[in-house]
């Protein structure tokens, strides 16, 4: 199986910035817009459009759009349905036998094209650092309405996410953030531990993939309540997205002052995390400690 492609995201996210830029040059309001006779779509679907995280774009919503803004004819109109088409063709994740939500279809696709990915993770290991067997216990207890043929599909897809960003061409650089409990957290047995650390040590050897811990003598501090990841786009014309993640859902926002906001807060984590050779010893000692779950 292909798993190198960075999928369709980009070419959606520039067709849904350009039908944006069209509008505010006209002084319209996504409502405004989105209620136009010749188009009569919901402000939700328009804003879908214009953000490029959700769903393939419809040939018809396409055509209605590039009519509304008098292009019908033009070589403007022809490089947006040029965009609309690329936006149409699947990346690996989006093909059988893999079936998943929108929310992370938009995460995959995200994590796909980025350049350069950061985040913090609260609870548990990093899902692109994770072992199978840590994944599937993770699966197990966190989705317990999955069956067990469902569970081992999740783990088959986190594995071949794995694999497409080891693959790609040029590989994204890779900040993740998490504090000391979701390496002291028993997850499984010990030895799924065990490994996962092993897991964890092992991915130092890529210079290009940096996991930092939070020590408990860090104490609480600000946004530490939630995980987040912020991805980075090669090209300057593709905003960067952070997803917030909740127990239920997560939510992408791509508003400028918001991913400065996040990034802000990495940015003062890192004033208190352990340094990179810190954090590999910090966790070849745990996995070395006999007693470090045993008194979990």
């Amino acid at each position: 199986m292909e798993t190198a492609s960075t999928g369709p995201l980009i070419p959606r996210r520039r067709l849904g910035a350009a039908f944006r830029e069209l509008r505010e040059a006209r002084g319209a309001t996504l409502q405004q817009t989105a209620k136009a006779k010749t188009l009569l779509f919901s402000p939700s679907k328009l804003s879908r459009i214009e953000n490029g995280l959700a769903g393939e774009p419809h040939p018809r919503d396409i055509r209605d759009l590039i009519a509304h803004f008098g292009l019908d004819g033009t070589e403007q109109a022809a490089g947006l349905e040029r965009l609309a088409e690329r936006g149409r063709v699947p990346g690996w994740w989006q093909v059988p036998p893999y079936t998943m939500p929108p929310q992370l279809d938009a995460f995959i696709s995200c994590e796909s094209a980025a350049s350069r990915i950061e985040g913090y993770v609260p609870t548990v290991v990093p899902g692109i650092l994770q072992t199978a067997d840590y994944a599937e216990e993770v699966f197990r207890r966190l989705a317990p309405n999955l069956t067990p043929a469902q569970i081992r599909q999740q783990v088959d897809l986190r594995m071949a996410r794995q694999r497409a960003l080891a693959e790609r061409e040029v590989a994204p650089d890779i900040l993740l953030i998490a504090p000391e409990t979701v390496l002291r957290r028993l997850v499984g047995r010990e030895q799924t531990m065990r490994d996962q650390l092993t897991r964890l040590t092992a991915a130092y050897d890529d210079a290009g993939v940096d996991f930092r811990v939070i020590p408990f003598r860090a104490g609480i501090r600000p946004a530490m309540e939630g995980g987040f990841t912020v991805f980075h786009f090669p090209d300057t014309r593709d905003a960067d997205v952070v997803a917030l993640e909740t127990v239920s859902s997560t939510h992408f926002v791509d508003q400028e002052e918001n991913v400065r906001k996040h990034q802000l807060v990495l940015e003062d984590m890192q004033k208190y995390v352990l340094g990179r050779p810190e954090s590999l010893e910090f966790i070849e000692r745990l996995r070395d400690d006999d007693n470090t779950w045993r008194s979990a």
